[in-house]
């Protein structure tokens, strides 16, 4: 089952909703489905360290959560707290630099809307987390690591090494944060551009008629 379609419009709609403030301020978030991984749920375990830290062993995937009237999925962006539904969220612009946020966007237009199975749901989450911890994309060094689950590290390995074919601006993120509980990030397709009417092009060619015509009088 993909979650991809109906939550894309669902994130579509959200969004929209934060752009006209109808949002604005704090958002309370629930789960949408009994198993936070959606239904079916898609996740997969994965043993994972940060920093150094004792490995320890988390389910990675998409939380399935809604402020009441939207559904999305989104993912973590934030490996040192827990997930905790009961504090209510902030939106927020990304608290990431420029270049991981462009990383964020081409991981999303690459990869989010293929997710249909736990393994994929997985290795989208690791590579997420691999971007915002790591410089280097090796999950088997650096400051973020994953010791198991061959068939997740190795797709997020595959995400990772081809991000640079996909586009950083194709996806727009949403970001939500908040002290006592993960942080999140959602995507929605960015809005087309709105395609100028003929009589504007029309219009755009006068100008420029008139313009040449002034420069060869001049």
């Amino acid at each position: 089952m993909r979650f991809s379609i109906k939550t894309g419009l669902a994130a579509t709609a959200l969004g929209a909703a934060l752009a006209t403030g109808a949002a604005a301020g704090t958002i309370d978030f629930d789960k949408t489905h009994a198993n936070l991984f959606g239904d079916p749920p898609l996740y997969s375990d994965v043993r994972i360290s940060v920093n150094g830290g004792t490995a320890q062993n988390v389910r990675a995937g998409g939380f399935n959560i809604t402020d009441g009237t939207t559904p999305i999925v989104a993912f973590c962006i934030d490996l040192a707290e827990h997930l905790n539904l009961s504090v209510a969220y902030d939106t927020s612009g990304s608290p990431f630099s420029a270049g991981v946020t462009d990383m964020l966007g081409q991981l999303f237009d690459g990869h989010y809307e293929g997710i249909d199975t736990g393994t994929k749901a997985a290795a989208f989450q690791v590579a997420i987390w691999e971007v915002i911890t790591d410089d280097a994309f090796d999950l088997d060094t650096g400051d973020f690591r994953v010791f198991n689950n061959n068939p997740v590290k190795d797709l997020a390995a595959d995400y990772l090494a081809g991000l640079s074919a996909f586009d950083p601006d194709a996806w727009t993120l949403s970001f939500f944060v908040a002290d006592g509980t993960q942080d999140l990030v959602t995507g929605q397709p960015a809005p087309a551009p709105v395609p100028l009417p003929a009589a504007g092009w029309m219009l755009l060619a006068g100008l420029g008629a008139l313009a040449l015509g002034r420069t060869r009088r001049a």
